[in-house]
């Protein structure tokens, strides 16, 4: 029940953030793209590009990250403090298993995190290029009003990326579910026999 509990709260926490950050980057590129054509003659194209695609991703990213290795911490610590007074040859059995159940996972789901992973960065590279050409064709999309226009492809790229990175993630985050479980599991099977 634990595995199932911590999953679910890294799905929940990992969609939160995914969404937190989709909803700042369709903010900033409606403010980006509602402004004046005067004011994109004095700025600087690249600038805003970065602004939208790489500090937003980072800074997402990193919290992302820190979440994670908090949860990790703690429960590899207590599992650390378990073993140890269980029994001292309980931690190499364990190993075997681990490396086992490891090698199994990187077999299976990592083939299909990268493909994943792949689709979601090609639908980040769509975003990033319609930000590029709207930003450097901004007279004619000012001109032609196609505001609305672009920014909904920018929006349904997003959707389509957020989908990405949903399921990249539920298959990232399986792994150490199952190789907990598993190793759980074997501690069991190495008490009693």
């Amino acid at each position: 029940f634990k595995n199932i509990l911590i999953y679910a709260m890294k799905m929940r926490r990992r969609k939160f953030i995914v969404e937190s950050c989709n909803r700042l980057f369709l903010s900033l590129y409606r403010n980006y793209i509602s402004r004046s054509y005067e004011y994109f003659l004095s700025s600087n194209t690249s600038e805003i590009i970065t602004v939208l695609n790489v500090y937003i991703n980072k800074i997402f990213q990193t919290l992302q990250d820190i979440l994670q290795v908090l949860t990790e911490t703690i429960v590899s610590l207590f599992l650390m403090v378990f073993l140890f007074f269980i029994d001292w040859k309980a931690p190499l059995f364990i190993a075997a298993i681990l490396i086992l159940t490891t090698l199994f996972l990187r077999k299976t789901v990592y083939e299909n995190s990268m493909i994943t992973g792949k689709k979601s960065m090609s639908t980040y590279i769509q975003m990033t290029k319609i930000v590029q050409e709207s930003v450097m064709g901004v007279k004619d999309l000012k001109l032609l009003t196609a505001e609305n226009s672009i920014y909904r492809q920018y929006e349904e790229k997003g959707f389509e990326n957020l989908r990405y990175e949903d399921l990249r993630l539920k298959y990232e985050s399986l792994p150490p579910h199952i190789i907990e479980l598993v190793v759980a599991f074997s501690i069991l099977l190495y008490l009693l026999f």
